[in-house]
């Protein structure tokens, strides 16, 4: 927060951890975004046309040797490729039987898409081929897993099922080097030969929740603990160091990856690492607001995309009054100014992605009119290969988040503009930017620390002065602002005001 000699009340970061009475930031921060250190407008999502078959338990958006971007999903018994407007069936003869509680993990491996859902053997696919996904293994058997890593030159699957050992949660299994078709068995000479191997992770950190590869070493999520994965050759393959004993990751869906560094939610809150430390970013912050609201009976249902125009992470997750497990909140984390916000928002499915390129007759059957084409027709996001966020909507269409903005809220920070003093406040200007915003403002007041603020009825801007007009006064003030249309930023208030004394 920051108050100038002016009136001026600067918005500061959103704070739903600490006491409403008396807390330092802002006490509501909805459907908004935290960027360039101001809040910006939450846009839904917009969907395409032609919708999956059923609801999505995973994709992946890829790119060929040549630049060219795919999208591939998966539903509870199919595998689908994305082709212009529509979906293309690219599975096996038989269905594929993915659990109501699982989810398909994919990894781009050079040229294969490869896809797991614990309940059927791993599949492959040559990106951009029209054909139908296969087994991956064609030498030996890849075990059935819930998740999937690329590290080096090896997919690692990991949480496992196979014919000798059974099931074993803890358990990661890769196969040849550079060659994720060939499964010897484990601790046979092929496999040593092959430096193809197995792991028994720590059985006391729960299952394998998540494998991320980062060039020579990998990160090990399980459900209580964390361990790097470091490739040194020989008999041993892989070194396996811990790197934190008492946290884990809470949701499998939920690693975000900016640069080196993975931010996850645990059992503790929000964390991130770089595969040496572990820090927490939600402390005081949002860490109890999300534990809080995320309905537990459904981990597998929180999603991570990262938005890199505007350096924002988006956590999916299931809320209160979620419909079946289907993620109804977004939380939005700034790495770079450590700020956060959440909005309201519908998903099946939240995924990072490159766009694909889209011929003039593939607009053409995506949207009714030209009028209706989001974004631009002289976007890039229409020639490919541009960064963006999917979602998948409640009737199975994908889109990115290029809707109208709704309404946003934002309840300021409280201030106490002339210490030990009463202040009359005339009017409150909204620093908000942007053509056709609509906003109004209800004033916050109270006299006395430990008893409730009482908010005013909205009020709109005045249109010859900007300002929204109060008659009133209190020791302690806050604002409540409403913001529809076509913002840019919101910046914080100004107060017209002046010490009424004591």
């Amino acid at each position: 927060m920051s108050r100038r000699s002016d009136g001026i009340v600067k918005y500061g970061k959103w704070l739903p951890d600490l006491p409403v009475l008396d807390n330092p930031g802002l006490t509501e921060a909805l459907n908004v975004l935290p960027i360039s250190g101001s809040y910006g407008p939450f846009r839904p999502l917009s969907t395409q046309a032609g919708a999956l078959a059923s609801r999505p338990y995973g994709a992946i958006s890829v790119l060929d040797s040549s630049g060219n971007a795919f999208l591939y999903a998966g539903t509870a018994t199919d595998l689908y490729a994305r082709t212009g407007a529509t979906w293309a069936d690219r599975s096996t003869a038989v269905a594929y039987t993915t659990s109501t509680l699982d989810y398909w993990r994919f990894a781009q491996f050079d040229s294969l898409v490869i896809a797991t859902n614990y309940a059927d053997l791993p599949q492959s696919l040559t990106i951009g081929a029209a054909a139908n996904f296969a087994n991956l293994a064609t030498t030996g058997t890849a075990p059935r897993a819930r998740h999937i890593g690329v590290i080096g030159r090896f997919v690692v699957l990991g949480n496992t099922n196979e014919a000798v050992n059974g099931i074993v949660p803890h358990r990661l299994q890769w196969p040849k080097i550079s060659d994720p078709t060939n499964w010897p068995t484990p601790n046979t000479a092929d496999a040593l030969t092959n430096q193809a191997g197995e792991q028994f992770m720590q059985a006391s950190f729960g299952p394998v929740q998540a494998i991320e590869g980062e060039g020579q070493f990998g990160i090990v999520f399980q459900r209580s603990g964390i361990s790097r994965m470091s490739y040194i050759g020989g008999d041993r393959v892989f070194q396996f160091d811990d790197i934190d004993v008492s946290r884990g990751l809470l949701c499998p869906n939920a690693v975000a990856t900016v640069a080196k560094r993975r931010f996850f939610p645990s059992s503790e809150g929000f964390f991130v690492t770089d595969g040496v430390n572990v820090e927490n970013i939600g402390d005081q912050q949002v860490d109890k607001w999300f534990l809080d609201n995320l309905d537990s009976s459904y981990p597998e249902r929180v999603y991570q995309g990262v938005d890199r125009a505007n350096k924002v992470i988006w956590w999916a997750f299931p809320g209160p009054g979620n419909t079946g497990g289907r993620p109804n909140m977004l939380l939005h984390y700034n790495y770079l100014e450590q700020r956060w916000t959440h909005s309201d928002q519908q998903l099946e499915l939240l995924i990072p992605g490159l766009t694909i390129a889209t011929s003039l007759d593939d607009i053409d059957a995506l949207f009714a009119s030209l009028d209706l084409v989001t974004p631009p027709l002289d976007s890039p996001f229409w020639s490919g290969g541009a960064a963006a966020l999917f979602g998948f909507s409640s009737d199975f269409k994908v889109g990115t988040f290029a809707g109208t903005p709704g309404t946003a809220r934002i309840d300021g920070q409280e201030v106490e503009l002339h210490p030990g003093l009463y202040t009359y406040v005339g009017g409150i200007k909204p620093l908000v930017t942007g053509t056709s915003v609509s906003v109004t403002v209800a004033l916050g007041q109270r006299n006395v620390i430990d008893e409730a603020a009482t908010y005013t009825s909205a009020v709109s801007r005045t249109a010859t002065t900007g300002y929204c007009d109060f008659d009133n006064e209190a020791r302690y003030n806050r604002t409540r602002m409403q913001i529809s249309g076509e913002f840019t930023e919101a910046i914080g208030v100004q107060f017209i005001e002046q010490e009424a004394g004591t």
